[in-house]
């Protein structure tokens, strides 16, 4: 039986492939769960353009994510933050911070969730931070001055 799929079927198939499957399988798991469409259903030419739509705004994503990478990678972003004589700091850098910094120093845009901080940014130094999306992770660093 020829369906096409509403919604991304793990090994299936992603939203918008015509298949063939079993009748079976089409009729007790894939058209009541409403994962598929027959590929005779006025819908399936709606369900194959917004599949479409879908994957050029994905390759849109991967473009905008890979050319933040390039620029971020192995940069510094300088903080000023109040430390105890030891270099502690009285409060720790977040992501958010960090996040901020690296839009208002280096004119990135990149959300808090993308960055990964090996430890908490507690003292003064230089510490590494990843940019971690789902094409690649680059590297970036944070330098604390008390």
């Amino acid at each position: 039986m020829k369906v096409i799929l509403a919604k991304p079927v793990s090994h299936i198939g992603k939203k918008g492939d015509i298949l063939e499957v079993s009748d079976g399988y089409a009729r007790n798991f894939l058209l009541p769960k409403k994962l598929a469409y027959l590929s005779s259903d006025p819908l399936a030419k709606l369900i194959i353009k917004s599949g479409e739509q879908f994957q050029a705004g994905e390759r849109r994503k991967q473009s905008a994510t890979a050319k933040i990478a390039d620029k971020l990678g192995g940069k510094t972003v300088y903080f000023t933050r109040k430390a105890t004589p030891t270099g502690s700091l009285y409060a720790q850098v977040t992501r958010g911070e960090v996040a901020a910094g690296v839009d208002e120093q280096l004119g990135i845009t990149i959300d808090a969730k993308d960055i990964v901080l090996s430890s908490p940014i507690k003292t003064a130094g230089r510490h590494q931070a990843v940019f971690s999306s789902h094409l690649k992770n680059v590297d970036f660093f944070i330098e604390i001055k008390s």
